[in-house]
């Protein structure tokens, strides 16, 4: 079990202060994935978000600061698809996606080899989408533990999942 140790709700007000000041959207992005790694045990937590690209319908540009280079660079581009590892999957079917062993689940087999040299066993993914509904990207966590997150630590990603989203749209409706 993946669980969450201490609260994730304290960065809320910062997030808000990051988006509304207008900071980089990638800056705002890794400081929600650190927050939620840096407030789970037992089980480190490695996570990423990834930018979804309508036109092409992938997804891509990953904010990690720790998950490896390679591992990332091995991974990019994934395709929306219900076999595109979790991500893809969670993005397709626009509903969260646990997969509590890696090396067994069918939807990783794109992504397996990479993701087992690198340590991970366990993953799972949420899609980030706009306020009607539209894909954003993913928020990812991967493990080194075998597993499922229990309701605290998905109930806490799902939360920043809705600031991640808050932060892309901001920052769409900006730059447009």
């Amino acid at each position: 079990m993946i669980t969450v140790q201490k609260s994730l709700f304290e960065n809320k007000t910062i997030i808000i202060e990051m988006i509304s000041s207008r900071m980089p959207l990638k800056k705002i992005l890794n400081f929600i994935v650190n927050s939620i790694e840096n407030s789970c045990d037992p089980f480190s937590l490695y996570g990423s978000i990834m930018l979804y690209n309508p036109k092409l319908n992938q997804l891509g540009e990953t904010v990690s600061s720790s998950l490896p280079t390679n591992f990332i660079q091995s991974m990019e581009p994934v395709e929306v698809s219900p076999y595109g590892g979790s991500c893809g999957a969670a993005a397709f079917l626009k509903q969260h996606v646990i997969v509590s062993d890696i090396e067994n689940n069918p939807i990783l087999e794109k992504y397996r080899s990479s993701a087992i040299v690198h340590g991970f066993r366990s993953c799972f993914s949420i899609p980030l989408l706009s306020s009607n509904n539209e894909l954003l990207g993913t928020i990812a966590f991967y493990s080194r533990e075998l597993g499922n997150p229990d309701d605290k630590t998905l109930n806490a990603v799902y939360y920043y999942s809705k600031l991640a989203s808050l932060a892309i749209e901001n920052s769409k409706s900006t730059t447009n």
